[in-house]
C-alpha cells in the first residue's frame, strides 16, 4: 500500500547508495510504523521507525480461538481500525477476508480478528496494495490458482470470445478434439458430449446470469461468478466433464455475446480435484471480499504493491518485476532485473520509498524501482522481526494501532 505519491525521483530511479550500505533502522522509514504477521506463528508485529522499536502487537486470533497463520497478502486502509489480510484455510483450502484489529495493542484480547469473507474466489493470496483515488480505496492483489474439491453443475452465461489468449472460448472433447470460436462461428454447430477442458470468460457485471452450483460435502450451494473472470476447468479422461448444451441465445444465430454452456462434473487440476482458476492480478472489494479480475498471469508473484494502481510491481524469487495491464484481460509481466536479496515476501512504498522485507535473513532493504539491485536508502541489520508474509507502512499520524481510528471499516 502506499500512502503518498510516488515522487519524480524515485521514479526515474534515482540512485543515493551503494546495495549492501548498512542503514540506521529509523533512517528507512521517518515518520512511519510498518506492520507484519509471522507466516508459522500468525503473531502481528509493528516497527516504529523513529523510536527504533519492534512491538509484538498480538496473534492474528478469530473468535473460536483458531490463530491465522501462513497470512501473505496484507495491506492498510489510512484511518482504519482494522487491518486488511487475506488467508488461506489450511483445511479447507478456502480464501478468506480478514479484518485484524490493531487496537488490541498489549490488551490480551482473545479474539484479534474478524472473518469477513470465507468463501472468496481464487486461490491463495501472496500479496496486496492499496490507492486511494478519487472514488475511495482500492485493494489490489496478486493471487494463485486455486486447488479445492469441487462437484460443479449448472449454466454458465459467457462473455463475447475473441481471439485473444485472455478471452478465448477453448473446449477440447475427450477424444482430443479442440472447440474454439471459430466453431462457435458455424450457424448449424452443437455440441453434447464428454470433455476435459473448458476455459472460459464470465459475461460481465449485472448482465452475467450464469447458475452454477458446487457441492460442499453436504449440500449444492449458490456459486457466485464475477463477471469478466477467467474460468479453467479440467478434468480426467476417465471422469470427464458432460456439457449438456452449447447454445447462442439469438434465435440460433450466432450472436458472440449470448453463447452459453450447461455441464455438470468433478474438475481436476494436476491429479487433484479442484475448480481452478487462473493466476492473476485482480481487484477486492474491502468492504465484502468480492474478486474481479484485472489479468492473468504467466507468473506467481511473492509481492505486490503500486503507486497508481496502473504500474505495479512485485517480487519473484530474487528477480523484481513490473506489472502492467494490456487492456485486454492479459497483463504485461516485465523482468527489471536481479534484486540483491532473495525472497523478498513484504514489498510497500513507504512514502516515496520502496522497501522490502526478505525472509532469507529477516531484513529489511530499499529498491530502486529503476534499478533493483541498488539499495537507495541502504538496509537494516536487524529489526526484531522474521518471517513476514507481507508489510504495510503507515504514516505515524495514521496508525490506529496508537491513535483512536477515525472509521470503523
Amino acid at each position: 500500500m502506499s500512502m503518498t505519491r510516488f515522487t519524480a525521483a524515485a521514479a526515474a530511479g534515482i540512485v543515493m547508495g551503494s546495495a549492501v550500505a548498512v542503514a540506521g533502522a529509523g533512517s528507512l522509514a521517518p515518520g512511519h510504523a510498518m506492520y507484519g504477521i509471522n507466516r508459522d506463528t500468525g503473531d502481528l508485529t509493528r516497527y516504529r521507525f523513529d523510536d527504533a522499536e519492534a512491538d509484538k502487537v498480538h496473534p492474528v486470533r478469530v473468535a473460536d480461538g483458531t490463530v491465522l497463520t501462513g497470512i501473505e497478502g496484507l495491506t492498510y486502509i489510512p484511518g482504519f481500525q482494522n487491518l486488511i489480510a487475506f488467508w488461506t484455510n489450511p483445511d479447507t483450502g478456502r480464501l478468506s477476508l480478514v479484518y485484524v484489529n490493531v487496537q488490541t495493542v498489549e490488551h490480551g484480547s482473545t479474539q484479534t480478528a474478524h472473518i469477513v469473507n470465507d468463501s472468496m474466489e481464487g486461490g491463495h493470496v501472496t500479496g496486496a496494495v492499496q490507492v486511494e483515488g478519487d472514488d475511495g480505496h482500492t485493494v489490489y492483489i496478486v493471487q494463485d490458482e486455486l486447488t479445492l474439491p469441487f462437484d460443479v453443475k449448472g449454466q454458465f452465461n459467457m462473455a463475447n470470445p475473441n481471439k485473444s489468449p485472455n478471452m478465448r472460448f477453448d473446449m477440447i472433447t475427450i477424444d482430443g478434439q479442440l472447440i474454439t470460436r471459430e466453431d462457435l462461428e458455424d450457424p448449424s454447430f452443437t455440441f453434447t458430449g464428454d470433455v476435459v477442458e473448458i476455459q472460459i470468460r464470465a459475461m460481465g457485471g449485472a448482465n452475467n446470469e450464469s447458475t452454477l452450483e458446487f457441492w460442499d460435502g453436504t449440500q449444492w450451494q449458490e456459486w457466485t461468478i464475477q463477471g469478466n473472470n477467467t474460468y479453467v476447468f479440467r478434468a480426467d479422461a476417465d471422469n470427464p466433464i458432460f456439457v449438456k448444451n452449447l447454445w447462442n441465445e439469438s434465435d440460433g444465430g450466432t450472436s458472440m455475446g449470448q453463447w452459453w454452456i450447461e455441464f455438470e462434473g468433478q474438475v481436476t487440476v494436476n491429479g487433484e480435484v479442484a475448480m481452478s482458476t487462473p493466476r492473476r492480478l485482480a481487484q477486492v472489494d474491502h468492504r465484502d471480499g468480492t474478486v474481479i479480475e484485472l489479468g492473468k498471469l504467466e507468473n506467481r508473484y511473492d509481492s505486490l504493491t503500486t503507486v497508481d494502481g496502473e504500474t505495479f510491481f512485485a517480487t519473484r524469487g530474487q528477480d523484481f518485476w513490473r506489472l502492467t495491464l494490456d487492456g485486454a484481460g492479459g497483463t504485461v509481466e516485465e523482468n527489471v532485473g536481479e534484486m540483491h536479496p532473495r525472497d523478498v515476501l513484504g514489498l510497500d512504498f513507504a512514502g516515496d520509498r520502496l522497501l522490502g522485507f526478505t525472509v532469507i535473513t529477516d531484513r529489511l532493504y530499499s529498491f530502486d524501482p529503476s534499478n533493483p539491485g541498488h539499495s537507495p536508502h541502504g538496509h537494516a541489520s536487524d529489526l526484531g522481526l522474521s518471517n513476514l508474509g507481507d508489510v504495510c507502512f503507515v504514516p505515524d499520524d495514521n496508525d490506529r494501532g496508537q491513535f483512536p481510528a477515525l472509521s470503523y471499516d
